[in-house]
């Protein structure tokens, strides 16, 4: 006798996507026990995700102009009705019972918001990284909107399961466009702003890797966190804690996603050879003024790089340089 399927719907958002979509849909309808419903919400795709989708007779479809990311997950929860939403991404695939591992946390904290797990990163052709890909953070006991002030673990959104009522009563996902990417960690800070959370060390989705991923452009995803947190002071400046930890998460993403971005503009220049001298320059500075970060990078680089060739070598070095600089 089939399972009952679980109160959740999976909401898929695509743009241009149509090429790793059936991965994506697979992964979520393999679930056991099943989603309720998947819907995907298409923001104008050109690349026909049509001839994908109609692999999938299950799945519903929603199609509109292309309006952003936010307008196009607001619009899949907005025809949702069960308990729980999760936002899949178009290239992610969801791990094997995760949404049953995660209904159960949920199901025992009825006040909390969401859940968040932890991925595990794949390859662009969907292959697994070697040992070391998989983020073995350690779960969040307490304190979670100071702790994301500090740093949001919490990456991609479809290691997330909302709770939907609570989730449709903070207002969605925010459709404003300066948010260049942060609009997850806007929507996380949010919901643990005003309601419990919850997070788990369960692997809960597949991150895949490739040259078009948000994160991969450090510098507008600097843009987009600086902002998220500049906007947030709001509800920081009363708390001597909440705004060292405001503080301290702006200084921690300037030097962190400063270097990286300093490093993919060197890249491309050296690519291109235009305008070496001043992309050198600047990744100098940024060495200079981040010491104690670069070394941590650097040191964490490594220790990566060797952990993926199973000992080291340079070719692990070069591999593990092009990912991380995307």
């Amino acid at each position: 006798m089939p399972a009952e399927p679980l109160p959740i719907t999976v909401i898929v958002p695509i743009y241009n996507g149509a090429a790793l979509l059936g991965d994506a849909l697979t992964s979520a309808l393999t679930q056991e026990p099943p989603p309720a419903r998947v819907i995907v919400v298409d923001d104008g795709s050109t690349d026909d995700p049509d001839a994908v989708l109609a692999e999938f007779p299950t799945v519903e479809v929603i199609k509109q102009q292309n309006q952003g990311v936010g307008a196009a997950r607001n619009a899949g929860l907005r025809r949702a009705d069960t308990d729980y939403v999760v936002f899949l991404d178009q290239d992610d695939r969801l791990v094997p019972s995760a949404l049953a591992h995660a209904t159960k946390l949920l199901d025992t904290e009825p006040d909390a918001a969401f859940v968040s797990g932890r991925n595990r990163m794949i390859r662009a052709d969907g292959a697994p990284w070697e040992s070391g890909a998989a983020d073995l953070r350690p779960a969040v006991r307490r304190d979670h909107y100071r702790e994301l002030l500090y740093q949001s673990w919490i990456v991609p959104p479809s290691t997330v399961l909302f709770r939907r009522s609570l989730l449709t009563t903070a207002g969605g996902w925010s459709e404003d466009r300066r948010l260049k990417g942060a609009d997850d960690y806007e929507l996380y800070l949010r919901l643990a702003r005003q309601y419990p959370v919850l997070d788990t060390e369960e692997c809960y989705a597949e991150y895949r890797m490739h040259g078009a991923n948000t994160s991969s452009d450090a510098q507008k995803m600097l843009d987009g966190i600086t902002f998220v947190l500049r906007r947030e002071r709001v509800h920081t400046q009363s708390s001597i804690e909440l705004e060292r930890a405001r503080r301290s998460g702006l200084a921690f993403w300037r030097a962190v996603l400063g270097l990286k971005a300093a490093g993919q503009e060197l890249m491309l220049a050296a690519k291109t050879r235009q305008a070496i001298p001043a992309a050198a320059g600047k990744a100098v500075v940024m060495v200079a003024r981040h010491p104690v970060s670069f070394g941590e990078l650097v040191k964490d680089h490594l220790v990566h790089a060797s952990a993926r060739a199973g000992g080291g070598g340079f070719r692990a070095v070069l591999v593990e340089t092009r990912r991380r600089l995307g």
